[in-house]
This record gives C-alpha cells, sequence and structure tokens, in this order.
C-alpha cells in the first residue's frame, strides 16, 4: 500500500509536505543550521575561490579551461548549492522567522531550487567519480 502511494505521478515533482524541513537540521537545535549553513557556504566559496586563483598563476593555462575540467564544474555546482542554502537559511530565520517554524502547505520557489541544485550536484559528484575511475585512473589502485 506505501508503494502504491510513493509511485503516483503527482509524488515525482518538486512537492514536500513540510517545506522548513530544508532549513533545519535532522537532529539538535533548530538554530543551528544558521551557522552551519554559513560556515559550509563560506569554506567552498573560499575554496573555489583559491582554486580559480592558482589555477590562473599557470600561465600556460588559459583561464577559461579551468573550467572544462568536469571536477571543477562539479566543484563550482557543489558552490553554487552550499551559498543558494546559506541565503535560504538566512532568509528563513532572519528576515522571514515565522516561515522557519510554520508548515506552509506549499513549496515556496526557493526551496525548490534549492532541491533541484542539490539534486544536480549530487549526480555531478557521483558521474565525475565514476567517470575518473572508469577513464582516467589508468589502472591505478587507491592507496591505502
Amino acid at each position: 500500500m506505501a508503494c502504491k502511494q510513493h509511485f503516483r505521478p503527482r509524488e515525482f515533482g518538486f512537492s514536500h509536505g513540510f517545506p522548513g524541513d530544508f532549513v533545519r537540521l535532522e537532529f539538535g537545535r533548530p538554530l543551528l543550521y544558521l551557522p552551519w549553513s554559513a560556515a559550509w557556504a563560506l569554506y567552498h566559496f573560499i575554496w573555489v575561490c583559491l582554486e580559480g586563483y592558482w589555477w590562473s598563476l599557470k600561465s600556460y593555462y588559459n583561464t577559461l579551461d579551468w573550467f572544462r575540467q568536469l571536477s571543477n564544474l562539479g566543484y563550482t555546482v557543489l558552490t553554487a548549492f552550499a551559498l543558494v542554502d546559506f541565503f535560504i537559511a538566512f532568509y528563513s530565520y532572519c528576515l522571514a522567522p515565522r516561515l522557519a517554524h510554520a508548515e506552509p502547505e506549499v513549496m515556496q520557489w526557493y526551496h525548490e531550487l534549492s532541491w533541484a541544485l542539490y539534486n544536480i550536484t549530487i549526480t555531478t559528484a557521483l558521474s565525475v567519480t565514476v567517470e575518473y575511475w572508469a577513464f582516467l585512473s589508468e589502472g591505478k589502485l587507491v592507496k591505502s
């Protein structure tokens, strides 16, 4: 019975009964999500900026070649997700705090954006990992 309920066509979209789940931790105090997402977004943003800067120091590379590598593009998407996630948490807790604790029945557009970016990020990370080990590893094993 549960499978029949979950495999309805309307379940395959960006609909979720509790949009507040997107700005809460699974455990602990809900307000801790804001500093956690801020630290995560800051870490990824600094790291992607440093990677781009270090790439630009290599004179034999074209600066835009950095985006041609799938791993760099995937990390840029991950950084975009972390930043969007932080801004949604900041908006929910600081600018519209009533929305963070209320449970509206309708998903807001920014929750759907976060969900879509999350799915793109996870798919990209998995495909980069599989493609690296399938095509570029040259038979090398992971060091133990």
